[in-house]
């Protein structure tokens, strides 16, 4: 098993788990961190996420033959695992990814177990959607 570069903290009384990747983002590696999460005891099944990809970039290969190929099987493993009724927020820190995760979302759109995936430019605008507190700063194990 590779060593993926994130950090969790899941908050029970906001209903949300936050991820912030760093160094470099491996192909599959959303899918194996969501595997991870569900095997965690502190998840609660439908908790909401903020995934943030500020500090990076998404692989090159994420492109629209990628999600055909990739998105229904990695849905279906992981969306069972972690319930119906979640909302995903994707904060992006460049425009490219924010193409490929407006794609991917597009795609997930398929799958009726998780309310809604969003791509954001900005982590208080998918803060806003989570109704999670704009002042709240999440406390990243270091």
């Amino acid at each position: 098993m590779r060593v993926m570069a994130y950090r969790t903290h899941i908050d029970d009384d906001l209903n949300c788990v936050f991820v912030q990747h760093f160094g470099t983002y491996e192909e599959g590696e959303e899918a194996e961190q969501l595997n991870e999460l569900a095997e965690t005891s502190a998840y609660k099944e439908n908790m909401n996420l903020i995934r943030d990809i500020t500090q990076i970039s998404l692989p090159e290969t994420y492109d629209l033959e990628w999600f055909r190929r990739t998105v229904k099987k990695s849905m279906a493993l992981t969306n069972d695992a972690l319930g119906s009724g979640r909302k995903v927020a994707w904060v992006l820190g460049n425009s490219q990814d924010f193409i490929k995760v407006h794609q991917w979302c597009g795609f997930a759109k398929q799958d009726i177990r998780v309310v809604e995936r969003r791509p954001f430019r900005d982590v208080n605008s998918a803060k806003k959607w989570l109704r999670v507190p704009e002042e709240y700063v999440v406390p990243y194990p270091d």
